[in-house]
C-alpha cells in the first residue's frame, strides 16, 4: 500500500501536539461563552486555506458547549473575448464570445461541545448546505450572414441537503483552536442545461439532471482564530 509521506507527517505532527500539547502548556485554555472565530484550513503543506468557504468562514459561540458556524462562497466572473482567424484560403472570421458564471455555496452547522473544559475538547455538528451555479456562454461572428453560426449555453444548478461534522479541537492558547473534523453531506441536486446552435441547420438540446448523493469527505484540519 503507498503511503502519502505529506499526509502521513502532518498527521503525526498533529497527533503529537494534541497529545503532548497539554502536558507542555499546562492547564488548556477553555472555550469563549460567547467569543467569534474565523476559520481556516491546514492543507498538506501546512498553508493556510478556506475551510468552509472562500469568501468567510466563521464560528460564534453562544455558550462553552455549542457554536454556530457559516462558511460562504462567492464567485462571480464575466469575461469578452475576440478572435480573429485567417484561414489557408486566405478567409478571415471574426467571432466574439461572452462568458458568465456565478458560483454561490453556504454552509451552516450548529456545532456541539461534549466535554468544553477538557483539554481535547470532542465535538458533533449538524445543518443546512446549498448552494447555486449559473453559466452562460455565447459565441457568435460578427457577420452572421457570412459564416451562420452562433452558440449559446445556458447552465443553472441547485443543490440542497444537510451535512454533519464530527471532530475534536484543543486550544494551546485563548484566541488559538487546532481541530481535526471529519464531514459527511447528503444532499439533492438539481440541474438544467440549454443549447442553442445555430449553423445553418439550427439545434436546440434542453438537458435535466436530478440526483441524490451522499459524500464522506477526507479529514480536515484547521486553525480557529479567536476575537
Amino acid at each position: 500500500m503507498k503511503i502519502n509521506t505529506s499526509r502521513a507527517i502532518i498527521a503525526l505532527v498533529f497527533g503529537v501536539v494534541m497529545l503532548i500539547g497539554p502536558t507542555v502548556y499546562g492547564q488548556a485554555n477553555p472555550l469563549p461563552e460567547h467569543g467569534w472565530a474565523l476559520q481556516f484550513a491546514i492543507d498538506r503543506d501546512f498553508d493556510l486555506n478556506s475551510f468552509q468557504g472562500s469568501t468567510l468562514s466563521i464560528k460564534k459561540h453562544t455558550s462553552a458547549k455549542a457554536a454556530w458556524r457559516l462558511g460562504v462562497s462567492v464567485n462571480v466572473e464575466a469575461g469578452d473575448t475576440d478572435d480573429f482567424c485567417i484561414y489557408s484560403d486566405n478567409e478571415s472570421e471574426e467571432t466574439d464570445s461572452d462568458n458568465t458564471t456565478i458560483d454561490i455555496d453556504m454552509n451552516i452547522q450548529r456545532v456541539f461541545y461534549m466535554h468544553p473544559q477538557s483539554s481535547i475538547k470532542p465535538f458533533l455538528g449538524i445543518g443546512p448546505t446549498g448552494g447555486y451555479y449559473y453559466n452562460r456562454q455565447t459565441t457568435e461572428p460578427y457577420d452572421t450572414d457570412l459564416y451562420g453560426e452562433d452558440y449559446n449555453k445556458k447552465s443553472r444548478r441547485w443543490t440542497a441537503g444537510i451535512m454533519g461534522v464530527l471532530g475534536m479541537e484543543w486550544m494551546p492558547h485563548k484566541t488559538i483552536g487546532l481541530f481535526a473534523e471529519y464531514r459527511t453531506k447528503l444532499y439533492y441536486e438539481y440541474g438544467k442545461s440549454k443549447i442553442h446552435r445555430n449553423d445553418y441547420t439550427i439545434s436546440y438540446i434542453e438537458r435535466t439532471t436530478k440526483r441524490v448523493r451522499l459524500a464522506s469527505e477526507s479529514v480536515k484540519m484547521g486553525l480557529a482564530v479567536y476575537f
